[in-house]
């Protein structure tokens, strides 16, 4: 499974909106997996990820523990994906979510 994170634009921070994105990540092929004040968190098959955004996920190589921050995130930078047409006016960006590191 590929891990998104959907980051919404600031005005459509509401729990209306984030249920609106979750709904329509679903009917895109995302598995919505949890949300906050400002993002859905989704994860998706890869051939669905594929068909949706046009590509195969780019691939966030993991970080050692010793080489990162304590508390960060493994990876080096997201990986930014374009926003479908029907959540552009709701959603600022999608990025592929880093591997995390595993203590």
């Amino acid at each position: 499974m590929i891990n998104l994170q959907i980051l919404l634009y600031n005005e459509h921070r509401s729990p209306a909106d984030i249920e609106k994105v979750r709904g329509i990540a679903q009917a895109l092929g995302m598995k919505p997996t949890g949300s906050g004040l400002a993002s859905v968190s989704a994860e998706m098959e890869p051939g669905a990820f594929e068909s949706l955004f046009g590509q195969k996920a780019p691939e966030t190589p993991s970080r050692t523990p010793s080489t990162g921050e304590f508390g960060a995130s493994g990876g080096e930078d997201s990986n930014v994906l374009p926003v479908p047409e029907i959540l552009q006016p709701l959603v600022e960006s999608i990025t592929v979510a880093p591997p995390y590191i595993h203590f």
